[in-house]
């Protein structure tokens, strides 16, 4: 019989999750064949290394508070308490809401818009802007996202740091190049844990990577 695949998610100190391993069920079984936790635990960190926690997490979970709510993914945060994954709030002021399970928005904030079914078409989204709402201006983008993968970069254009950018107004992607120079990699900034720059398309700006 085929062996069943499990996935199983690493925890670090503040619960968040860093990844996500894929392992035979038959890594897990104990004497009686079920499922065991630990056996799973323990052979992901022979697998992996580090000490970390690992629990299991379902690729169907829907929802489904006896499968953790959600699919657990790296960045998401485990609530011990409600033994459930969820996703990170849009801003620090979003607050948890225990009774629905999902994250609230700040007090005061306006009521989240409706799409309508000619933008829904077009697919277009609703997104929240902290930075808008910093600034007192009404915090929901609605926003066309892109409906087809961007084309890919030639060697010449990845050596010109050369992004693609999507245009909501033309429904294509189109590719941009930094309009400054890259910054040096200092010793000052290797210290700080600085890896390398990228070019913000949106910014026009060179950032930092962090390792």
């Amino acid at each position: 019989m085929e062996d069943i695949l499990l996935f199983y998610a690493e925890l670090d100190e503040n619960n968040i999750v860093t990844q996500v391993a894929v392992i035979a069920e038959h890594r897990s079984l104990d004497s009686e064949g079920n499922i065991n936790d630990e056996l799973a635990q323990d052979f992901c960190r022979r697998m992996y290394g580090g000490e970390n926690r690992w629990i299991r997490t379902w690729d169907d979970a829907n929802k489904d508070i006896q499968k953790r709510f959600e699919y657990a993914g790296p960045g998401m945060q485990y609530d011990p308490d409600f033994d459930i994954f969820y996703g990170m709030p849009y801003d620090e002021e979003w607050v948890f809401n225990t009774e629905t399970l999902k994250w609230d928005p700040p007090a005061g904030a306006p009521e989240k818009p409706q799409l309508t079914s000619e933008e829904s078409e077009k697919n277009y989204q609703i997104f929240w802007s902290a930075k808008k709402w910093k600034s007192g201006e009404n915090p929901w983008i609605k926003r066309r996202v892109p409906t087809t993968l961007p084309p890919d970069l030639t060697s010449e254009e990845i050596s010109a740091h050369g992004t693609y950018f999507w245009v909501e107004e033309t429904d294509t992607w189109e590719i941009r190049f930094p309009t400054l120079p890259k910054p040096e990699l200092t010793e000052e900034k290797i210290k700080n844990n600085v890896t390398d720059h990228y070019w913000n398309v949106t910014e026009e700006k060179w950032e930092e990577l962090f390792n």
